[in-house]
Formats: C-alpha cells, structure tokens, sequence
C-alpha cells in the first residue's frame, strides 16, 4: 500500500498490513509505544 493522505474516520485498515492495524492508533494519538511483530516467510502475522 502506498502512503495516502486520508480523514481518521475513512482510513482503510483492512487494505494496511497487520502489524499497521495495530500500530496506527498509537500514532494517530501521537502516544509512545513499544511492539513486536513476527512474521511467517510468506509475511503472515504470526506473533504480537
């Protein structure tokens, strides 16, 4: 997905990656935060 510009109530989080999903409200918050994502080889969310 390409960075896009968009309204806080229309971001497309089911177009994002999985780990995005998680991260983007801590951002939109501007708030400090610390997570870890794993990843299979085909780049599937297999740990948070």
């Amino acid at each position: 997905m390409l960075t896009q510009w968009r309204d806080l109530d229309k971001i497309p989080y089911d177009q994002m990656r999985e780990d995005d999903k998680f991260r983007m409200h801590h951002v939109i918050q501007n708030e400090k935060f610390e997570m870890t994502f794993r990843f299979d080889k085909d780049g599937k969310l297999i740990e948070k």
